[in-house]
Order: structure tokens, then C-alpha cells, then sequence
């Protein structure tokens, strides 16, 4: 094996004296910058999908469960809490209500959804208590007070203490026929949840401003539940549907938004297979300079097989010397992928619009297996590209070429 490596080491110099040939040097190169692309777009899509997660966990409850008939009466959510809580995976509880209305500024007016909540509670089913911004979370403990997300409120200009007005969907008889509920409330704060289609369309009030808005005396639209286990509500929501009769709907928050994460895994997957044919491409690269070196070495391999090196040492020789080159691409490749994506990561210099990607800043996030897969699929399409040019070396005829060349 020391023969073949040091072989395999002297046809990869340059004839001019030089460390590496131009050939090699080229392979090396082209392979160091496709495995780098990859590592960087594959961390950047990994930062995408765990920060959406991380957004839609603080923003939104683990599980809810919900009435068929669109509410619940007080009486019976309790009897449902006292059924679930007995589930050590459980962390807390909370009942809400959730409506839709329209709401009016100004001139302006568009739809949003309104949810009530318990103000003390509710900090311990989402996070969004922390990220008001502007105001405070216990001002909606305040009669006919409301908050609103950021980015409603840079669409309609509204800034904490103006009044705005609900038109709501419960009506009246009127002698003018029926007329939508209307109601007037004052602006107390604003949050910032970070999800922009979240924050452009929700206002969040008291229950029992909600109960208003809605006309519920004692009922509420469902449950919320918070678990110790964010990543296992989709099994505990199973566990939770078999307590409870048909009447109920349980809902976990993986599956509400399993067509954004099944996109971004599609995206993910689509990436590293476009960005693999980079590698590919850089293996022909690698293909041809040691094709090139078996035309120009032809009489060392008929002297070498004279001398009694059986073929499959001959191979040897060029798969080992492909195998440096696309080593050498790979772990460069590797070092300067996640340096870039390190970089990226402490220094966020690339913004984006937040109202399209949901954030406003690249996200990078490197995941050991994803570079593993990384470097075993560059490593294994090195070693591929070597089987053609190390065929045909073992397939040379000493006698013919020895004749031909004196």
C-alpha cells in the first residue's frame, strides 16, 4: 500500500516543479466550492425551518382542543381539564375564545382574528406575553382594551391608546332588518410575535371583552394546552383524542402548520440533490485528470506490471490519487462552508423581507448530520469518478506499449 500511495502522491505533482499539477488543482478547487455551497444553503434551510418552529412555538399554543358546534360550555371544559390534567406531559391549561371581525380606523378598515385569553395564564401557553412591545400585557385587564400585532399596526398607522372599532359577527333585529354588532375599543399595546402573517392579522383582548365581542355568557371556544414536549404533540393530541368523545376536536400545532414544514423539507431536500450535481459535476473534473495521467503514465504502468504489479495495485494507484483529490476538496470544502455559515451566523449582514420569510434575517444553523451526509456523499462520488480511468490503467498491454514507445 506504501508503493501505490507514494505513486499515487508523485502523478498528482506538477512536471514544472510544482507542488500540485494544474489538472489536480482544478478537481481540488471545483470540488472545495461545491461542498461549500452545499454546507451553506443546507444550514441556511435548516435555520429557516427551526426558526419558524421556534416563532410558531411562542406564538401559539402546543394543543387546543375545541367544540364541533364552535364552543364549549364552562362547566364541561372544566370536566375536560380535570380528564387531561391526570397526564404528567402536561404543563398547564388555559381557556380562550376566538372570533373573527372586522376592524375600522380611519378610513381604513380590514378582517382580523380576535382572541380572548386568561391574562394571567396565558404566559404559561405561549410567549406572546413577552413580546409585547409597546404598552404592557396586563393592560388588557382594562375594560374594552385590546392588543394588536406589529405589523397591523404599521398597516393602518395605529399606535397604542387610539380608538378603533370591531364590527363584529353577531347581529341585531333592527327595524332596518339585521345589523352586525359594532364595538369601540381602545388600543393598549402592540406585540411583535416575529411571524409576520400572525402579527398583520391578530388582536389579542380579555375573555371576557372577547365574551362581548362574541355575545358567549358561559361557554368558551376550547382549551388550550401547553406539554413538556413541544415535538410529541402530534402523539399526546392521539392520547387526548381517546379521552374525549366525538364532540370534541383536537388540534396540535405541528399539524396546523404541517404544509409549511412539509414545503420546507421538500425545499431542503430539493437543494441538496441540485446542489450534489455541483459535486458530481466537479468529479468529472477528477475523471479527466486521471484519465489524462493514465495517457501520459502509460509506460510506468507497462514497466510496473513487467515488474510483477498485479492489476488490481495498478487500480489502487489511480483510485488512490483520486480519492486524495476529492479528500482534499471535501475537507476544504467543509472547513470553508462552516466558516461562511459561522460567520453568517454571528454577523446577520443579509436582511430580508420580513413579510414574505416570516423573519428578517438569514438564519444559519449547522446540523452535524446534515454535514455528515454532506461529506459521505462527496466522498462517495469522488470515489466513483475514479472507476473508469483506474479500469483502464489495469487494462493496459505492457508488450504493445513498451514496442511502440522503444
Amino acid at each position: 500500500m506504501k508503493l501505490e500511495l507514494f505513486l499515487a502522491l508523485k502523478y498528482l505533482r506538477s512536471k514544472r516543479g510544482g507542488l500540485i499539477s494544474f489538472g489536480a488543482t482544478i478537481s481540488i478547487v471545483g470540488i472545495t466550492l461545491s461542498v461549500a455551497s452545499l454546507i451553506i444553503v443546507i444550514s441556511v434551510m435548516t435555520g429557516f425551518t427551526n426558526n419558524l418552529k421556534r416563532t410558531l412555538l411562542g406564538a401559539s399554543a402546543h394543543i387546543y382542543i375545541v367544540g364541533w358546534q364552535g364552543e364549549i360550555k364552562e362547566k364541561e371544559l372544566s370536566l375536560i381539564e380535570k380528564k387531561i390534567k391526570k397526564f404528567d406531559w402536561i404543563k398547564d391549561t388555559s381557556p380562550f375564545i376566538y372570533t373573527q371581525a372586522m376592524l375600522k380606523y380611519g378610513n381604513s378598515a380590514t378582517g382580523l382574528h380576535i382572541k380572548g385569553v386568561d391574562i394571567e395564564k396565558e404566559g404559561k401557553i405561549t410567549q406572546i406575553p413577552e413580546k409585547v412591545v409597546s404598552g404592557n400585557w396586563t393592560c388588557i385587564g382594562n375594560k374594552d382594551s385590546i392588543l394588536v400585532g406589529k405589523a397591523l399596526s404599521e398597516n393602518l398607522l395605529i399606535v397604542p391608546m387610539d380608538r378603533i372599532v370591531l364590527v363584529t359577527p353577531k347581529t341585531v333585529v333592527t327595524p332596518f332588518g339585521m345589523i352586525p354588532v359594532s364595538k369601540e375599543l381602545t388600543v393598549c399595546g402592540i406585540f411583535d410575535t416575529g411571524m409576520y402573517n400572525i402579527d398583520s392579522t391578530l388582536a389579542i383582548t380579555s375573555i371576557e371583552t372577547a365574551r362581548e365581542i362574541v355575545g358567549m355568557e358561559d361557554s368558551y371556544t376550547g382549551l388550550q394546552i401547553s406539554v413538556k414536549d413541544p415535538m410529541k404533540a402530534v402523539t399526546y393530541r392521539n392520547v387526548i383524542e381517546k379521552e374525549l368523545d366525538k364532540r370534541f376536536l383536537v388540534r396540535d400545532w405541528i399539524t396546523m402548520n404541517k404544509s409549511i414544514f412539509s414545503a420546507l423539507k421538500l425545499e431542503k431536500l430539493a437543494m441538496f440533490l441540485i446542489l450534489s450535481l455541483m459535486v458530481l459535476v466537479a468529479s468529472f473534473s477528477i475523471m479527466s485528470t486521471l484519465s489524462m495521467t493514465v495517457i501520459e503514465k502509460e509506460r510506468d504502468i507497462a514497466i510496473l506490471i513487467t515488474m510483477g504489479m498485479d492489476s488490481k495495485r495498478i487500480r489502487r494507484i489511480f483510485i488512490l490519487e483520486g480519492l486524495i483529490m476529492g479528500i482534499t476538496g471535501t475537507i476544504l470544502g467543509s472547513v470553508l462552508g462552516i466558516g461562511v455559515s459561522l460567520f453568517l451566523k454571528k454577523y446577520p449582514i443579509i436582511s430580508l423581507p420580513k413579510n414574505i420569510y416570516y423573519i428578517d434575517r438569514l438564519p444559519v444553523e449547522l446540523n452535524p448530520i446534515d454535514i455528515t451526509l454532506i461529506l459521505i456523499t462527496s466522498l462517495l462520488i469522488s470515489l466513483i469518478s475514479t472507476y473508469i480511468p483506474a479500469r483502464r490503467a489495469d487494462k493496459i498491454n505492457p508488450v504493445e506499449i513498451l514496442r511502440i514507445t522503444g
